[in-house]
């Protein structure tokens, strides 16, 4: 069951029903969800259902008015915790969680956080999320590609993504690497965020070094990652707004390149420190430098050759089937 607005791709054995109105909050959302929840009884009637899993956060007010065996809800980031403590519905959020039976958490962070208001002590499962290793595979094993000075930031442009730490840190390098490149891959979100991200380019005079390519789709992301020596995405928590995992940074790793991200996030269960790229504490643009340094010193090196298979074989134990197998797990618990 999917939000009406939505385009859900064919997924064989599933019946995909775009009815539910009820993703936005505000002062409307109780009567969206009661709309939605005789939808959802009339589909259901047409079966047996022992599982209800709710998959992201704004339709848990719906488990107020289901009643099968089971309500499993996954919780994915910021969510998790902002409509349980403001906003005219909290009260609604509050309630679902007496219906709700277990919880699936895409990381460990996300699982602290959502902890903070677990008012019913609900068993949290952490499962991080899986990736298509089969889309962004390289050719061969990735290691006859000839890669370039360069790393890729692909995101959203907002503040929580940290996308002012990595050009500051790449600056540093071009006295080092005069042919280093940042590209920029993602959507302006926040126009006041972007506009002051490429304020900073245009005023150290970093145009030719940090490139903006816009929204990119997968099927050419994957060639960035193929020419770049490794992803950044120094992800910082910004008040309430968190990272709720980093799933871009096990894309890379199933492109066979490293990734960079940060601690006390969800990052850490998206990057194995020291193995599949590294973690920097937040906003430290100076140990951000040290890593991108590093990587670029080893690029042509078999070390590098070594982190780069480490990263494709991590991808590929971490693929979709793998999650949906530890998934179904917890329905049967």
């Amino acid at each position: 069951l999917f939000n009406k607005n939505s385009l859900p791709e064919h997924i064989d054995g599933v019946i995909c029903h775009a009815v539910l109105t009820s993703m936005r909050d505000g002062y409307l959302k109780f009567f969206r969800v009661l709309q939605d929840v005789q939808k959802l009884k009339k589909i259901l009637a047409r079966g047996s259902f022992d599982v209800i899993h709710i998959l992201v956060e704004p339709f848990f007010p719906l488990a107020n008015f289901l009643a099968p065996e089971k309500v499993i809800c996954s919780i994915v980031g910021t969510y998790a915790i902002f409509p349980f403590q403001r906003g005219v519905n909290k009260w609604l959020y509050k309630r679902s969680l007496k219906k709700i039976n277990r919880i699936v958490s895409i990381s460990d962070y996300t699982a602290q956080r959502f902890n903070e208001n677990n008012l019913y002590n609900i068993p949290v499962h952490t499962i991080p999320l899986g990736v298509d290793s089969d889309l962004f595979a390289p050719p061969g094993d990735g290691t006859a590609m000839r890669k370039e000075n360069s790393f890729c930031f692909v995101g959203h442009i907002k503040p929580r993504k940290g996308l002012l730490y990595a050009i500051q840190a790449v600056e540093r390098l071009k006295h080092e690497f005069r042919d280093v490149k940042l590209y920029v891959l993602g959507e302006e979100d926040f126009d006041e965020y972007a506009a002051a991200c490429k304020r900073y380019v245009t005023e150290h005079h970093l145009q030719d070094m940090v490139i903006f390519a816009g929204f990119v789709p997968n099927d050419r992301i994957k060639e960035y990652y193929f020419k770049c020596a490794a992803n950044v995405l120094p992800s910082v928590n910004d008040n309430d707004y968190f990272e709720g995992f980093g799933l871009i940074h096990l894309e890379a790793n199933a492109a066979g390149i490293p990734s960079i991200g940060s601690k006390n996030c969800g990052n850490e269960s998206a990057i194995s420190d020291g193995v599949t790229g590294f973690l920097c504490e937040q906003k430290n643009v100076d140990l951000l430098h040290q890593k991108m340094r590093y990587i670029l010193s080893i690029k042509d090196t078999a070390a590098y050759h070594a982190l780069c298979k480490r990263c494709r074989e991590h991808a590929i134990q971490n693929d979709w089937k793998s999650y949906i197998e530890k998934v179904v797990a917890i329905y049967n618990t």
